[in-house]
Parts: C-alpha cells; structure tokens; sequence
C-alpha cells in the first residue's frame, strides 16, 4: 500500500500520511509527554509535511521504513518543541529576576537616598555617635570626640536610633502611599 503513493503528488501522500499515522502519533504523545494537544498537532502537521516532502528521497518503500521514518521526525519535533518551551522558560525567568533585582537596587538606593537626608538633618556629634557606636567603640572612647559624658551617651544612642528608625519608617511608609 505504501508504494502506491510513493509516486503520487505530494496532497495525496500527506492525506494518506494523515489518516494512517497522525491519530496513532497523537496518542503516543499525550501519554508520553506533558504537551498541550493544540502544540502537539503541530509537531504533528510539520512532521507529516516533512516526511511527504522527502518520501522519495528516503526510498520509503515498506510501510515498516515509513513508520519508522515519521516516527524519528515526530520524537526530533517533540524534542525541539520541548527545549523551545525550556529555553522559553528560562529566558522568563531570567527576565523576572532582572525585573526583581532591579526594583530591588531601585529600593535600596531609595532607602540609601532617605537614610542620607535623615542623617543630614543631625547635628554633627549625634552622626559621629551613630558612626563610631555601630563600628563598635565603647561609649567612653566616643565621649572623647563628642564632647558628651559618657554616662549620658547610651541614652543619646537609644534615642538617635529610635529617630532614625521612626522617620525611616514614616518616610518609606509615605512613599509607598505614594505609589
């Protein structure tokens, strides 16, 4: 039977290709992969276009070769298809995390930006107070520079922090109404 359409124009043998193989190639692929069956008729369709237009060239004379044949084409486009898809999908996930990361960097260079002003804003031994205490220097090594005493100065850095924090807190909750 296969070599009756060996030599036909190329409509008939896709229609013959069509109603042998595509529902057999069908089912195959839905139990065997995870493919949408829209995407699937199109692995099919190119596959049986592909083996009508190089039947001749094959010499695809049993029906056992043609099988075979069109079977090889199918599974190479159902791989294709299935890096397509991967490389797809690395590709968005690639671009999210871009999205993500610089959001992110546009947030903290915000925060940056908010916490410079804050600082700004204070008299010049409160910012060296922050400074040298979260480098971790003893109060009294501090009070040297600042010209504070020393019992005085853990109150002046637990309450410099507290402002800080509150009007970062307020700024950043402000920006997000913003938004």
């Amino acid at each position: 039977m296969v070599k009756s359409y060996l030599h036909k124009d190329p409509k008939e043998k896709l229609e013959f290709l069509h109603r042998s193989y595509a529902s057999l190639l069908l089912a195959y692929a839905q139990k065997n992969w995870n493919i949408n069956e829209d995407d699937l008729w199109d692995i099919i369709y190119q596959s049986l276009f592909k083996v009508s237009e190089v039947w001749l060239k094959y010499n695809l004379e049993s029906e056992k070769q043609l099988k075979s044949f069109l079977f090889k084409v199918f599974i190479n486009g159902l791989k294709n298809h299935f890096n397509r898809s991967k490389n797809q999908e690395h590709e968005n996930i690639d671009s999210l995390k871009d999205a993500l990361n610089e959001k992110e960097e546009a947030s903290e260079s915000q925060e940056l930006i908010t916490l410079k002003d804050i600082l700004d804003g204070l008299e010049e031994w409160e910012r060296i107070l922050l400074h040298l205490r979260s480098q971790g220097l003893p109060y009294a090594e501090i009070s040297q520079y600042v010209d504070k005493e020393e019992k005085q100065l853990k109150v002046y850095y637990q309450r410099l922090k507290a402002k800080v924090k509150l009007k970062m807190e307020s700024i950043t909750k402000k920006q997000l109404e913003y938004e």
